[in-house]
């Protein structure tokens, strides 16, 4: 399959199978069909073939690599919880799991709500363990429950 790589400047880059001939997403200020921002740090593939990408200037998007159409979803359907989102992966429930500097926020794509998973100021290393942590035997969390 495909390889995709955040990068710095250049927002998201796919190098196909073959191994050869990187393709280019990145932001036209003109086109609100492209990456919101060049400074990409997290990509993730998603399903059918769509690709998530998060920024260091808060933007969530979805890509979908057979047309280069971007939606930017951080700028309608989901609240970015910080400047910088670090990290982003989706599951196979229809939630996006975007890390940031305060911890997680995963949203219920369908319906644009979330739960924040925050870190723990004791512990800026791990995840506090409470009940909006979505690791007590749960397998996804719950924006439902908190």
């Amino acid at each position: 399959g495909n390889l995709w790589f955040a990068t710095l400047e250049g927002g998201a880059a796919k190098l196909p199978a073959t191994w050869r001939n990187f393709s280019l997403f990145r932001n036209d200020p003109g086109n609100a069909r492209s990456l919101s921002a060049n400074r990409a740090m997290g990509v993730a593939a998603g399903a059918e073939g769509s690709v998530w990408a998060v920024n260091w200037d808060g933007g969530i998007d979805r890509l979908d690599p057979a047309t280069g159409a971007v939606e930017r979803l951080a700028e309608g359907r989901l609240s970015a919880p910080d400047k910088a989102l670090w990290s982003v992966l989706p599951d196979r429930f229809g939630q996006l799991w975007v890390g940031h500097a305060r911890g997680l926020r995963v949203y219920e794509l369908q319906s644009g709500k979330f739960a924040d998973i925050p870190v723990d100021p004791a512990k800026p290393d791990a995840l506090a363990t409470g009940r909006r942590s979505g690791w007590r035997g749960r397998s996804r969390a719950d924006p439902a429950r908190g």
